[in-house]
């Protein structure tokens, strides 16, 4: 325990002892176009690997959440033959459009200037909702975990 408490300490003395070093490699190794991109790849694979169950059960949920919104969507059309259509689209198009609109406007309302990448949300939150309710999750799990919706 006290070895443990030392060894942080130590590592962390030496953190900010060369904190200017260590703020200029990184500044010299992110002024690199493909060291941008590929660490927040290496980032986000590694914490899905790691934590797989915790983000298919993120998934499911945010799943269940959708199609509940579905279903009542669905209640609210007066025809039955193309009201699950119909409610997949509106729903999606909701959820995909809504949270950039509102970051826009909250954007505008403290800076007074467009968020720059108001379309590219959009069109990756469409794909998201698209393909979250399009497939189907459950083929994924592993035998023995029941999870049926």
């Amino acid at each position: 325990m006290l070895f443990t408490l030392a060894i942080a300490v130590v590592c962390a003395s030496i953190l900010v002892f060369f904190s200017q070093e260590f703020g200029r490699m990184f500044k010299k190794l992110f002024s690199v176009f493909w060291i941008r991109l590929l660490v927040p790849l290496v980032i986000a694979s590694f914490l899905v690997n790691m934590y797989e169950p915790w983000v298919l059960f993120v998934l499911l949920y945010i799943k269940a959440v959708l199609k509940d919104f579905m279903y009542l969507i669905m209640l609210m059309f007066p025809w039955k033959a193309i009201g699950q259509a119909v409610a997949f689209i509106f729903l999606v198009l909701f959820f995909s459009v809504l949270p950039p609109v509102l970051l826009n406007m909250y954007a505008k309302h403290k800076t007074y200037n467009d968020f720059p990448y108001i379309k590219l949300i959009i069109l990756l939150l469409w794909l998201f909702y698209t393909i979250l309710l399009l497939t189907n999750l459950i083929a994924f799990f592993p035998i023995g975990i029941d999870a049926t919706m």
